[in-house]
């Protein structure tokens, strides 16, 4: 027999803390953490996830210039596609052939 563990969804002020404690270090000076908690009822994968595909959308903007910033639209965009799944990702991250989802 199988074990399962259940976990819980984080509520707004440890979706807070997650989004802070996972910020990379190129963040936008004024980040809304807050803000993005409030707004976005996220897993703490799912937050790991919209910080690795906005880090990956500011290298895109930027053409992966040294300092590149995550701006909080990148973050709210992302987080916007990480709501509607991998395939909203996919189209708007990928280029040419290759596509990818973090």
């Amino acid at each position: 027999m199988a074990n399962k563990v259940v976990f819980s969804m984080p509520d707004a002020k440890a979706r807070e803390r997650i989004f802070r404690a996972l910020a990379p270090v190129g963040v936008e000076k004024g980040m809304d953490f807050r803000a993005l908690a409030g707004k976005f009822e996220f897993s703490g994968g799912q937050i790991k996830n919209v910080w690795l595909n906005a880090g990956r959308m500011a290298m895109k903007r930027t053409g992966g210039t040294a300092g590149t910033k995550i701006t909080m639209a990148e973050m709210e965009e992302v987080a916007r596609m990480e709501e509607k799944g991998a395939e909203a990702m996919e189209t708007k991250l990928s280029s040419g052939s290759r596509k990818g989802y973090a």
